[in-house]
């Protein structure tokens, strides 16, 4: 709002996660500082609530992201923030809304998915690992429920075969196994229970490909083509997919660089379309997809998750995730609620907003830029006395979209005036 209206409906509780944290965003720090984060929001908007008589209503933004993990709401952190809004409401008999971003992988290539139902029995995909990336690497293969019983045969085999021709492999319910060089182990395969949702991957984690200080002792795994290979060896239902996505690696605007993705490659996948533009749709013959892209941490029953579109041109921002093609409710499966402004247009890029030099002004973009703007229409909703919750996102929605996997109920438009001059 402008500073102008000198509001006081709109007390605003802010909590900055550790730098570090934020810069390497691990899944399992996230987990306690998110869970934290929530309890102390919740704790103050209470207490302020109670200071002025009223009942709090609460509407949480987390613009963060990740894009491993199982995807169907039973990962840490998205079964994490299901359970603190149910608490508030059970507990407190609290309103709390959570906003997330669908995230930002849409071509990034992090996904892909195998059928064996009528297909050759084994399944290839190459993981490209770039040159000079100094942190670890990690690749997820989740398999279908139910995980087989010990006494049961394994249901594939993976084998994973590095760009210097040595391969190492297991299977289902298989040994961890590790590809070793002159300085020690620098890849590891193994096989690991999910007891969520009775489900099982495969995790196989890569050493960095370089080291800040070249004359530092120690392994590196070598970067380029790495071979994943899944053998079918029996067991699974018609319908049963095997999804594999990539752990982020990237670095965070600002942040310096470490990490450098890694993503999936394969000939039959079409990156561009006929004008040198980036391809949009899934030809389901490549095993590499756009679908299933969405922000794991946003696969949850009840957070609010936005995606992005361009304002002028009305077009759906190309990065911004997708879930999957089947329809909600989740989980799963999952897929964006609504979109609204990530970007101006296709030259001016963000959305602007206040810098954190006084009078400044920055302009930032992707789906972390459009779910706060979604949180305060949520805020709106519940202060005129509405659900403020799905039903009230959709109400909201006046402009068709295509790909409802990534555009959900369609678009929302900026409010009157916006974006903000600032001027001087």
């Amino acid at each position: 709002y402008d500073p102008a209206d000198d509001r006081d409906d709109r007390p605003i509780v802010c909590v900055q996660l550790p730098v570090a944290e934020t810069a390497e965003e691990d899944p399992y720090d996230l987990y306690v500082l998110i869970g934290d984060a929530i309890d102390y929001i919740v704790e103050r908007a209470d207490s302020i609530a109670a200071d002025r008589g009223e009942d709090p209503l609460v509407v949480i933004n987390i613009s963060y992201g990740l894009l491993a993990d199982p995807h169907d709401g039973t990962g840490d952190i998205e079964k994490l923030i299901d359970d603190k809004i149910t608490e508030c409401w059970n507990d407190l008999g609290m309103e709390l809304r959570v906003v997330l971003p669908s995230g930002n992988s849409y071509l990034s290539r992090i996904h892909a998915q195998f059928s064996f139902d009528g297909a050759p029995a084994v399944q290839t995909v190459e993981w490209h690992v770039q040159p000079d990336d100094r942190t670890p690497s990690f690749l997820e293969i989740w398999l279908p429920d139910p995980c087989p019983d010990r006494e049961v045969d394994s249901r594939v085999t993976l084998r994973v075969i590095s760009p210097t021709g040595l391969a190492m492999t297991t299977w289902e319910l298989g040994p961890s196994v590790d590809l070793v060089g002159a300085a020690g182990v620098y890849a590891s395969a193994f096989w690991v229970e999910w007891q969520p949702s009775d489900r099982a991957r495969f995790v196989v984690a890569l050493l960095p490909t370089s080291h800040l200080d070249p004359s530092l002792p120690g392994p590196l795994a070598p970067a380029g083509r790495w071979r994943i290979e899944l053998t079918y060896t029996g067991g699974l239902a018609v319908n049963d997919v095997v999804h594999a996505w990539v752990r982020r690696d990237d670095h965070l605007y600002g942040f310096p660089l470490r990490g450098r993705q890694s993503y999936l490659d394969d000939p039959q996948y079409r990156q561009f379309d006929h004008a040198g533009r980036h391809e949009v749709y899934d030809n389901n013959v490549s095993p590499i997809r756009r679908e299933a892209t969405i922000n794991s941490i946003a696969t949850g029953r009840w957070a609010i998750v936005i995606g992005g579109y361009l304002r002028k041109e009305r077009l759906l921002a190309k990065y911004s995730a997708a879930g999957t093609r089947a329809p909600p409710p989740p989980p799963p499966p999952r897929w964006p609620d609504a979109m609204t402004v990530s970007e101006d247009s296709r030259v001016h890029s963000g959305v602007r907003g206040a810098g954190s030099h006084s009078g400044s002004v920055i302009a930032m973009g992707g789906t972390s830029v459009a779910a706060p703007q979604i949180a305060r229409l949520i805020a709106d909703d519940l202060a005129a006395g509405g659900d403020g919750d799905w039903a009230a996102v959709a109400a909201s929605v006046t402009i068709p979209l295509p790909q409802p996997e990534r555009s959900g109920a369609g678009g929302i438009e900026p409010p009157p005036g916006w974006p903000p001059r600032y001027d001087p």
